[in-house]
Formats: structure tokens, sequence, C-alpha cells
């Protein structure tokens, strides 16, 4: 689905984001491009780009070698630099016209590989509320929005999915999230798996999933 961008006002037609919501709620998630202008992405690229190299610098060998796998993964409550992207009005007025008029914001990162020589992202969840009724609704309880700095293909680590995962049990499900952590090159947890479908991305788009569906990256 894409978006046509007019000043500062997000324009979108009725079926395009019924269809968001329907792919949502059916797959687990949905793809929206363009959401935002270059201007902006450029200039959030460089700040994210400035925050993960202070913060690379500022760690150990030891600490580098934890996030093999996730990347930085930099806390955005200590970078309100990042603010325009967690306030962006087109996501918020996106998410209105799926269905969900008024979201929190509860968390985010500065997530930054190095392109084709990082290992994969392991399969896993965001969720962790599984012992609550609610969360085995149709409707989702909790939503990440994934921002796009830079265009992704599988060569340089895209993200990608198991459409449904959300709902419905997975063989991959039976990792222990512990042992996905620390996995070595062959795991299960790393490999591709038959069912996934890769989400390749513009800078500039926006993914909206689940945080019940399973996904890693390249």
């Amino acid at each position: 689905i894409g978006v046509r961008l007019v000043g500062s006002e997000m324009c979108i037609r009725d079926s395009d984001y019924n269809d968001l919501r329907k792919n949502l709620i059916s797959d687990g998630y949905c793809h929206v491009r363009q959401i935002t202008s270059s201007h902006l992405v450029n200039e959030m690229r460089e700040k994210a780009d400035k925050i993960a190299k202070d913060w690379l610098e500022g760690i150990s060998a030891e600490e580098r070698k934890q996030h093999r796998l996730r990347g930085t993964i930099i806390d955005v409550w200590k970078h309100p630099e990042m603010a325009p992207l967690i306030g962006l009005p087109a996501a918020i007025e996106a998410l209105k016209l799926m269905g969900f008029p008024n979201p929190k914001f509860y968390s985010g990162y500065i997530i930054s590989k190095p392109p084709e020589k990082a290992p994969a992202l392991f399969w896993h969840q965001d969720d962790f509320k599984w012992n609550e009724p609610i969360n085995y609704s149709e409707k989702p309880t909790q939503l990440f929005l994934m921002y796009y700095l830079i265009d992704t293909n599988r060569e340089n680590g895209c993200l990608r999915v198991i459409p449904g995962s959300h709902r419905h049990r997975h063989r991959l499900h039976n990792i222990p999230l512990e042992e996905a952590l620390v996995a070595e090159d062959g795991h299960p947890a790393l490999q591709e798996d038959k069912d996934e479908v890769d989400v390749p991305v513009k800078a500039g788009d926006l993914v909206i999933g689940d945080d019940r569906l399973l996904h890693a990256a390249h």
C-alpha cells in the first residue's frame, strides 16, 4: 500500500486502509510505502548513524559480541532527537484509519548492523503477555512500527516474517528465546524457513506488525 504526502498531510483511500487492516489481522503485518519525506529520512538517518557510532565506541568487545545477532538496540527514550519518527503524523493517521485511533507509545530502539557481513537476526516474537486471555484475540493488543532509513533486501538484511504466526502455532515457537539469543551459525533460530516471507523496503517505508508475529532478518 502506498501513501501520497501533500505538504505534511497524508492522503490514503478508504480501500487502502481497509486492505492494510485486513493484511495486519490475517497475516500479522502490513507494509506502508513512502510514509515520510526523503528529507526527514535523511535527517533521521544522520542522527541515528551518529548515535549508533557513539554507542559502539562506548562499549567493550565483550558487549559487542553479545549484540552480534541483534545489533545496537539503542533505547530512543534517551534520544529525543528521534521524536519526529515516534510522533510521525502520517503514521498516527494511518493507524487511525486502520481502526486504532488512540495509540500509546511504549518503547522504541535504534537498530543498526553492518550490511552484508552481519549475522542474521534470530526468529522471535516481541510479545510477553501469553498468560493473559486477551492475547489470544483476533485484534492485536500491541503493534510494532518499523521505520526504515535505508533500502533493504535479502543481501543487506531485510525483514522476514512467518505470516499468520501471530494467531497459529508454528514449529519455530518451539525454540526458547534464551537459546535463540546466543545462537551460532547453523542454529534453526537463524536459518531460513520454508514458510517465511521477505519484506524488502525502501527508505521512508513503514512496516506495521502484530507484536505476536514471528519475525527475523537476513
